[in-house]
């Protein structure tokens, strides 16, 4: 696999988490997964699903990702924004970051086994469009 086709699939991962599509993450995350939060929380695989599809809006953006390959090992790095709203009434946030990923290739795929995400600036309340005061 190369570094593109791996990128791909962390694209389809953000769109997945977006979308709360459990289906498509088991696809693309190992039972082994753990996923820490830029807050320091940590989540094996069953938190995790727990959650998908709970918050009322979340978009994640990636961009500048590496990739390095260590035999059936890839470890990712790139800059990481997501933007969520916990429920219909919560303010709109942006989390930006730098997340750190590992996957590894079993089975004839590759897996998700590790993300963890620490914060680049702090957590800022979005403005909406539409919302602003004139």
């Amino acid at each position: 696999m190369s570094a593109t086709e791996l990128v791909e699939l962390e694209r389809r991962r953000c769109e997945a988490i977006g979308a709360g599509d459990a289906d498509a993450l088991r696809q693309l995350l190992s039972p082994d997964y753990v996923h820490i939060h830029a807050n320091g929380r940590t989540e094996d695989y069953g938190e995790f699903f727990a959650r998908v599809g709970a918050d009322a809006f979340r978009q994640t953006e990636r961009d500048d990702l590496s990739v390095r390959f260590y035999g059936p090992v890839a470890v990712m790095r790139g800059r990481h924004v997501t933007t969520l709203r916990r429920s219909a009434d919560a303010p709109l946030l942006r989390v930006t970051g730098i997340a750190t990923q590992v996957w590894v290739h079993e089975d004839g795929r590759w897996l998700l086994v590790s993300f963890q995400v620490t914060p680049t600036e702090p957590t800022t309340e979005v403005e909406e469009a539409g919302s602003a005061q004139t």
